[in-house]
């Protein structure tokens, strides 16, 4: 991601959550967001009890669900110690993350075009984006509402893209019972949409969203005045420490991608060349080091070599080792000398089923290399 692109990420994770869960401002006091503004008219507050929720017969049916959800929330962690203020503030915290997180990666998805517009905006559709200009004609009746039924695409689209990753998409999550306004969601994805700057930056653009390291910026700027806020704490205040809620922003850095070539190219990259002596790829890797002294090694079918980041954060390690592999793939099943036959179905040990698997060379396609790449190779966890 160029340094343009991204000054426009991080200017807008910022706004994004200066919106949504509100921000500090120069003197160090905190100024609440829409969600905890929501929060309180839904009757609950960070300085005083909640008002009960039979004295609130005015909510909405999906604000009465959202309040029963909060209630919970609190009193699960009153359970373990945590006081009133600091239970709302996590759940505002994490409502706000959530509610951006899903906005962002619909906008970064259909960038990419994986997805019909749903977030980005446009004259031609009056407005809207393409999803809701279809709902508008297929059923005007949903759009007469004063939201226009931008929270019916909205949902209706998380409910979609939840069938194929549950975790990010759930639009049952607790943590996105709780909607912003109807003004807070437009200002969000007008933003998103690039029809408003976040500050001085330049509007965001599809060259923002679809770069592959899009996400783990956003994620890493999310948290960027947070984590200048808590070295500052632990560097003015004497005793003050970094735990709690202030570990995530003081220890969230993202590799930049000269790092990550230098690494990946230098292990999985390496480990092919020493298969391969005869390959091509050295020459598409600008960081290896071709005079290190290595060891050859065993030739073996590309599918069973496997990748692990034992600390993956948003896949920039991953995203690496898919491009090399890629290529392994390819020169696997074409290799560089004419004279060597392409390789046979060679037998390893599955990952499917304790049985056998073979590197069969049908694998051709783009597609099907992609697959056999998830399916077979890259492997990661993470704490979080």
């Amino acid at each position: 991601m160029n340094p343009a692109h991204k000054k426009t990420l991080r200017a807008l994770a910022l706004e994004l959550r200066h919106i949504l869960e509100g921000k500090y401002d120069a003197g160090g006091a905190f100024h609440p967001g829409d969600l905890e503004t929501r929060l309180n008219a839904l009757g609950v507050w960070r300085e005083r009890p909640a008002r009960p929720l039979d004295e609130l017969p005015h909510l909405a049916a999906e604000d009465k669900a959202a309040r029963r959800v909060v209630d919970a929330y609190i009193a699960y962690r009153r359970t373990a110690g945590v006081g009133l203020a600091e239970a709302v503030a996590e759940y505002v915290r994490e409502s706000a993350y959530n509610w951006a997180n899903r906005l962002l990666a619909l906008r970064c998805m259909e960038a990419r075009g994986l997805i019909d517009e749903v977030i980005l905006q446009k004259e031609v559709y009056g407005w809207r984006s393409l999803a809701h200009q279809r709902l508008a004609r297929r059923s005007p009746a949903a759009c007469s509402g004063p939201d226009e039924g931008l929270f019916a695409v909205l949902l209706a689209e998380l409910a979609e893209r939840s069938r194929e990753l549950p975790e990010l998409f759930d639009p049952q999550a607790a943590a996105i019972a709780l909607r912003p306004s109807l003004a807070a969601l437009q200002c969000s994805i007008a933003l998103l949409s690039g029809r408003e700057r976040a500050g001085s930056a330049e509007p965001a653009s599809d060259e923002v969203f679809s770069a592959p390291d899009a996400l783990g910026w956003a994620y890493q700027y999310w948290n960027s005045e947070e984590k200048e806020r808590v070295f500052e704490k632990v560097r003015t205040q004497k005793g003050a420490k970094i735990a709690g809620a202030d570990i995530i922003p003081a220890t969230q850095l993202y590799t930049e991608p000269y790092m990550v070539k230098f690494l990946v190219q230098n292990s999985l990259g390496a480990l092919w060349l020493s298969m391969h002596p005869e390959s091509g790829l050295a020459e598409k890797m600008e960081y290896y080091v071709k005079d290190a002294d290595r060891a050859p090694a065993e030739a073996r079918p590309v599918q069973s070599i496997t990748v692990l980041d034992p600390a993956a954060g948003s896949g920039h390690f991953l995203l690496e080792a898919f491009d090399l592999l890629l290529e392994m793939y390819r020169e696997d099943f074409n290799p560089p000398n004419p004279l060597t036959p392409p390789n046979p179905p060679t037998p390893f040990p599955s990952r499917e089923g304790g049985g056998v698997g073979f590197a069969t060379p049908g694998v051709r396609s783009a597609a099907q290399i992609a697959a056999s790449i998830l399916n077979h190779n890259l492997y990661a966890v993470d704490i979080d």
